[in-house]
């Protein structure tokens, strides 16, 4: 979770419910809001799985049995130990990680549910409503959307937690929650007409339960009656690191400065982008709030005990709030109590009819599958060849003859038409997004022949994109052109900002966004460092030029990650920034004695995770190390070694197979 680094725990009272029993939360429901995540639907008759079990589903539906096992043994030998390798600042290691505890009891770790649906769904937009001109093409490559699979969560039946919640927002409880299904509104009793057309309150999908008082239940990552539930599920990682509505977040706010208690019930606060960033801004603006709350699921005493001295990733929720309690129970019997001393009813019929959401869902993503025989040469591959692109890692990890078969289908789609390629590009976005950029470009630097061949063919379409494209800046970016004038730089900072502020509009605004944050990263930029480190007589000049850039970097960074196109375009500039200091020395470095936080970024690059982006980053420490050499600024030997090793174990995680 963000900047845990950063953040120093307030005290925080553990309490362990079962052993006090008669402990009074002691709330009051018209200053309350609930914050509530899947924990609280997981319970009969409603059953929906929590994030391991959907994404289990999602992989072994979409990738078929044989590339899903293979990657989610990959996942577990690999990712775990890699995201724990940064700790506190400090490098770790891979090497010398012990497993998480959650392996050694036999479970096994997944990637993000939003990262793998987002990337199936991905391709899904590409090929659902593209035509080929062969007909096998169309059959070979269309598809359906894996994300209406999801639409079954809205026939979910309330459980308890449903009813106890309903009862506290007819109280006056404010209801925010990142669940999909409708429960809690069927467990108000909500008109079957207004959950199925759920309105937009506060830039959010809500459900409106009072008109009276103007009541919601806010649906922060969308709604599963949502009719455009493709477009604006927030099952997929470009809709989560999304930062939250304005608006949204101004209510929260306002609500927390009035004296508003926030109780986080089944919610595991894993949302690293959205929900992370918007606690981590209400922290950085200095403020402290009154209460905060959160419920620990435990299931007895003795799980209780081992939690309140477990390491709590969500606590990062309750930094804003000056009294922090964390309270060891279940669930269930938290929001009895609080309903119990309420006043409120607590004794609920139990005869609900269980629907089996989650079974359906698993069979509609099969439907999805086409039904042709050669689905696993096609589908299956295209669907691995996405995730394994996205993580830069190779595929030949899990398909030996994983080259052949891109050499194959992109002849396939040569072979359609002339244009056929290029008319790819048309029904997606920006170039990062599509299937085509992935083939064509690689950060595994993969030397297969076979690949190679094919990637130079793929060339000449991402070119012609690019073109259409392009910008004024687009003319600056490379070792031997002229450096952009101050006044286009200017007015092209400016408007990025513009667009970090207000968000993305049309294609006009994405790629002024992409072409301003590449140029802060291109080769025009890196000659900067490279005269510094060789030609010592002009390091004075070179301070000079960084020094005009600075400015332009700290205004571009003043915003939150979350709200660049790809955190790629986040993570390069806050990279030559911190060269730029360590050059210039303008600044002192950090207590672990480099510039830039060195955690912050580690988990950025490990929310989905980017073996590229992770590579880059230990690339940075070891620039910097260089750097203050140059500087006849000693650095400790270990710290060194350590970051070779770390990149030398990435580097053998993607090398070519």
């Amino acid at each position: 979770m963000p900047f845990m680094k950063k953040r120093e725990n307030n005290l925080c009272k553990n309490i362990n419910l079962f052993e006090n029993k008669d402990y009074d939360i002691c709330i009051d429901l018209e200053k309350t809001i609930f914050w509530v995540g899947a924990g609280i639907s997981y319970d009969s008759p409603t059953g929906i799985p929590l994030g391991n079990d959907l994404t289990n589903a999602f992989l072994k539906k979409l990738l078929g049995p044989e590339f899903a096992d293979s990657f989610i043994e990959y996942w577990n030998v690999h990712i775990p130990k890699l995201k724990n390798a940064i700790h506190n600042g400090h490098i770790v290691g891979i090497g010398h990680n012990e497993e998480k505890d959650k392996n050694k009891k036999g479970e096994k770790d997944y990637p993000r549910l939003e990262y793998v649906i987002g990337e199936f769904s991905k391709l899904d937009n590409e090929f659902s409503d593209f035509h080929f001109y062969k007909e096998e093409n169309n059959r070979r490559y269309g598809r359906k959307k894996c994300i209406s699979a999801l639409r079954h969560f809205a026939e979910t039946e309330p459980n308890n937690n449903h009813m106890f919640l309903a009862e506290c927002a007819r109280a006056g409880a404010t209801i925010i929650t990142t669940n999909f299904d409708l429960c809690i509104e069927k467990a108000l009793g909500v008109e079957t007409e207004l959950i199925n057309n759920p309105t937009s309150h506060l830039g959010v999908n809500a459900i409106p339960i009072g008109e009276a008082n103007n009541q919601y239940v806010y649906h922060i990552h969308g709604v599963a009656t949502d009719e455009n539930i493709e477009e604006n599920l927030g099952t997929t990682g470009s809709k989560v690191s999304e930062p939250l509505p304005k608006p949204f977040c101004k209510m929260i706010k306002e609500a927390l400065d009035r004296g508003f208690c926030m109780v986080f019930l089944g919610y595991s606060g894993s949302d690293f982008f959205d929900v992370g960033t918007f606690f981590d801004e209400l922290v950085k603006n200095g403020e402290t709030y009154g209460r905060g709350i959160y419920v620990d699921h435990c299931f007895d005493s003795k799980m209780a005990e081992e939690h309140i001295l477990a390491e709590k990733k969500y606590m990062f929720l309750l930094q804003p709030f000056s009294g922090q309690q964390v309270c060891y129970g279940l669930t269930e019997n938290v929001l009895k109590s609080i309903c119990n001393k309420a006043g409120l009813r607590t004794k609920f019929n139990e005869s609900h009819t269980d629907v089996k959401a989650f079974e359906k869902t698993e069979n509609s993503l099969e439907s999805t599958v086409p039904s042709y025989l050669d689905a696993d040469r096609y589908y299956y591959f295209l669907n691995l060849f996405r995730l394994t692109s996205q993580l830069n890692i190779n595929p030949g990890h899990f398909c030996k003859d994983w080259a052949s078969r891109i050499e194959e289908i992109c002849k396939d789609w040569e072979d359609d038409g002339t244009d056929t390629i290029d008319r790819m590009f048309s029904t997606m976005g920006q170039l990062n997004d599509s299937i085509v950029d992935d083939i064509r470009f690689n950060n595994w630097k993969s030397l297969n022949p076979k690949y190679m061949r094919t990637a130079k063919k793929m060339n000449k379409h991402t070119h012609s994109w690019e073109n259409r494209h392009k910008t004024d800046l687009s003319n600056h970016m490379g070792y031997f052109k002229r450096p952009v004038p101050d006044d286009m730089l200017e007015k092209y900072v400016a408007e990025t900002c513009r667009i970090l502020e207000n968000g993305i509009v049309d294609a006009k605004d994405a790629d002024i966004q992409r072409d301003t944050m590449m140029y802060l990263y291109s080769r025009q930029i890196k000659k900067w460092r490279l005269i510094w480190l060789n030609v010592p007589m002009l390091r004075s000049y070179c301070n000079k030029q960084m020094k005009r850039l600075v400015p332009y970097y700290e205004r571009l960074l003043s915003f939150s990650f979350n709200r660049f196109m790809y955190r790629t375009y986040y993570l390069y500039p806050m990279r030559f920034l911190n060269l730029m200091h360590a050059m210039m020395g303008d600044i002192e470095p950090n207590e672990d004695g480099f510039y830039g936080d060195f955690q912050h970024e580690w988990e950025i690059c490990m929310e989905t995770p980017d073996l590229f982006d992770a590579r880059r980053t230990i690339e940075n420490r070891l620039q910097q190390i260089d750097i203050l050499e140059k500087r006849s600024i000693k650095v400790d030997d270990m710290i060194k070694e350590n970051l070779k090793t770390l990149l030398y174990e990435l580097k053998e995680m993607q090398k070519d197979i």
